[in-house]
């Protein structure tokens, strides 16, 4: 990196901070506020200047392409800062590709990168580069092995019965503990007996049972019109029939009959 690369108080910073959806439901050290907080500190401590502040919220770091990323490169290309801040690397991402790739974006564009958590990072130090590198294939391993334990855990739920997804299906609510199966919610268990009952009398395609539904005035969990892709979803959905369904990368779905599936709506 350029050695005319302000390092100095006065130096104009960008913070930028990011927390997964599993980590939103984690410890506190991984909120978007404590990141910022300790940036903010790390800002005063140098004397710096803070000239915008990102984050990206239930964004994973193995993601290249994020909203709030964007923006805040956006001000790096126009050599709106000297300097973009993180709270340490895998805020800015899990992925060698990805990190190194963005570090050679800032590199160009002649804006040095700082973190609170690593602090002696200095880019203009080839050593100090390939430890970058070795951190960044840390944190890409870490990704891997984490998606590797939750595909492990999501496939013993579905074996057990038990829904993976964290929204459950329209006519059910998530129990209160997670082992153990989801309870039926009467108000959206009556627009799924409709849907069914309508359906199998073969009178009505997928688009039928949107407009039937619509002119009722039932509407979707979140207050707007079914769409008819939302009732294929709906009929496909092997939950219904007292079944659940794991799906691992690039192979068939594994259906396990549900717990309670006497419950279930039918």
């Amino acid at each position: 990196m350029d050695k005319k690369i302000k390092n100095a108080p006065g130096s104009r910073a960008v913070l930028y901070a990011r927390v997964s959806t599993e980590e939103q439901a984690g410890k506190d050290h991984y909120s978007i506020e404590a990141q910022l907080h300790e940036m903010r500190d790390f800002v005063q401590e140098k004397g710096w200047e803070i000239v915008g502040q990102f984050a990206d919220e239930g964004e994973s770091g193995s993601k290249r392409d994020r909203p709030q990323l964007n923006a805040a490169l956006s001000i790096v290309s126009k050599r709106g800062c000297d300097i973009f801040l993180t709270h340490e690397l895998s805020r800015l991402s899990r992925s060698v590709y990805h990190t190194l790739d963005i570090f050679d974006y800032l590199g160009k564009q002649q804006v040095g990168f700082a973190s609170v958590k690593d602090p002696e990072f200095d880019f203009s130090d080839p050593g100090k580069r390939f430890f970058l590198t070795i951190m960044a294939a840390i944190n890409e391993y870490y990704i891997h092995l984490l998606k590797q334990h939750t595909s492990k855990s999501k496939r013993e739920r579905s074996r057990q019965g038990l829904y993976n997804a964290s929204i459950s299906p329209l006519g059910y609510d998530h129990a209160d503990d997670a082992k153990k199966p989801a309870t039926i919610n009467k108000e959206e268990a009556a627009i799924i007996r409709f849907i069914f009952e309508s359906y199998s009398s073969g009178r009505y395609s997928d688009q039928d049972m949107a407009d039937l539904l619509n002119q009722k005035g039932y509407h979707t969990r979140s207050g707007r019109r079914f769409p008819k892709d939302g009732i294929s979803e709906i009929l496909t959905n092997v939950y219904y029939v007292g079944k659940v369904s794991y799906t691992a990368a690039k192979s068939n779905p594994e259906i396990y009959d549900g717990q309670a599936s006497s419950d279930h709506l039918r």
